[in-house]
């Protein structure tokens, strides 16, 4: 999934880093502070580069985050750099990478989350994976209603009946109830195969 975009995004930030170089070396003013923050950057591209590669869920985030910081740290050279040219690739680099970064958070989300339902569609999620919200009632467990007969959840396009085992896992907070099977799909929601 990630391998191209791998490859472009620690292409972009590296090459930017390759860019700042100059710039940074140029600025005569609280050079140790700009030198300073270029190594917090690499360290912070390493780190977002190699969480990235391993798929975790805050490396998007985290690229976000360095090239703000980046775009930030390029406003303050500004006023005392003399490389234009090298300086307005750097700005061109850091936009791109930050960009990209942003459009991958949502990529990154819907990947996981699909990635898991798969898991739970072919039954290969371990019981440390499944996360089921147990409700423990005082007395004996009311039925659903009528005007509650179908349940789906707020992060997927499925409703199911509360019988089964993929409602049994739908949190509190993201359960949506239909009356009818008219009503869940006249809100773009779709039959789970448990639905008769």
């Amino acid at each position: 999934m990630w391998g191209r975009r791998f490859i472009f995004i620690v292409s972009i930030s590296f090459l930017y880093l390759l860019a700042l170089i100059p710039v940074v070396f140029d600025v005569r003013q609280n050079f140790m502070i700009e030198l300073v923050f270029f190594g917090a950057l690499l360290l912070f591209t390493i780190l977002a580069s190699a969480a990235v590669f391993n798929e975790q869920r805050w490396s998007w985030p985290l690229f976000t985050i360095v090239f703000a910081l980046g775009l930030a740290n390029l406003l303050w050279v500004y006023f005392f750099t003399t490389r234009i040219f090298l300086f307005a690739i750097a700005v061109i680099l850091a936009v791109t990478g930050f960009v990209m970064s942003v459009l991958n958070i949502k990529d990154a989300e819907l990947y996981e989350y699909k990635k898991y339902k798969d898991k739970v569609d072919t039954g290969k999620v371990s019981d440390e994976e499944v996360i089921v919200e147990e409700i423990k009632p005082l007395g004996k467990p009311e039925e659903p209603s009528l005007e509650r007969r179908y349940l789906g959840s707020l992060k997927s396009t499925e409703y199911h009946e509360p019988k089964c085992l993929a409602a049994k896992r739908i949190v509190r907070k993201n359960q949506i109830w239909f009356s009818s099977v008219a009503d869940a799909e006249r809100q773009g929601y779709s039959a789970h195969s448990c639905v008769e």
